[in-house]
């Protein structure tokens, strides 16, 4: 799309031990990314500082809150919320903005944990979010199956899209 012409913001978690070469933004000069701290206080990279893993659903309702305070993207024409951890952020948007909102989906909670005891409330947040969308793109059929049984929503509303395709070729 940013070839087309389209002016992307990329929100993500502010990553303070990437610098260089290895922050997303030196690779992708045709968005405007704007980083979003979870909680200063907590990393998820180690370093001698607290770990996500301690309180990781208070740090992902903490980073959620902070990406709608961050928003600065009235222009904006679709939202776009990639896998469950910012469905929440997303939903509210949505309902703030009134925008179009279309979800990406990798995998789903019971996929990655292959069924065995899967963390219900990511499920949750998975449900609400495809329920929610006007628009999911699964990055599989499987995926995309998984989707509407897991989610209980029909998988109609959806499209699958290997990762890496081009825009033009996925049309």
């Amino acid at each position: 799309l940013a070839r087309q012409g389209v002016a992307i913001d990329f929100y993500m978690p502010h990553m303070p031990t990437l610098a260089g070469e290895l922050k997303v933004a030196a690779h992708h000069h045709h968005l405007r990314i704007l980083e979003v701290d979870a909680d200063p206080g907590l990393s998820p990279y180690g370093g001698g500082k607290a770990q996500y893993e301690r309180n990781f659903n208070d740090a992902v309702a903490l980073y959620n809150k902070r990406l709608v305070a961050a928003f600065d993207s009235p222009d904006a024409d679709i939202l776009h919320c990639h896998d469950w951890i910012t469905v929440p952020a997303a939903l509210e948007l949505q309902a703030i903005t009134a925008k179009p909102l279309v979800l990406t989906m990798h995998s789903m909670e019971h996929d990655r944990s292959a069924g065995f005891c899967p963390q219900e409330w990511i499920a949750d947040i998975e449900r609400r979010g495809v329920h929610g969308a006007d628009r999911v793109v699964a990055v599989s059929r499987c995926t995309k199956a998984a989707l509407g049984g897991q989610s209980g929503a029909a998988p109609g509303p959806g499209a699958a899209g290997p990762n890496g395709r081009e825009a033009t070729r996925a049309q």
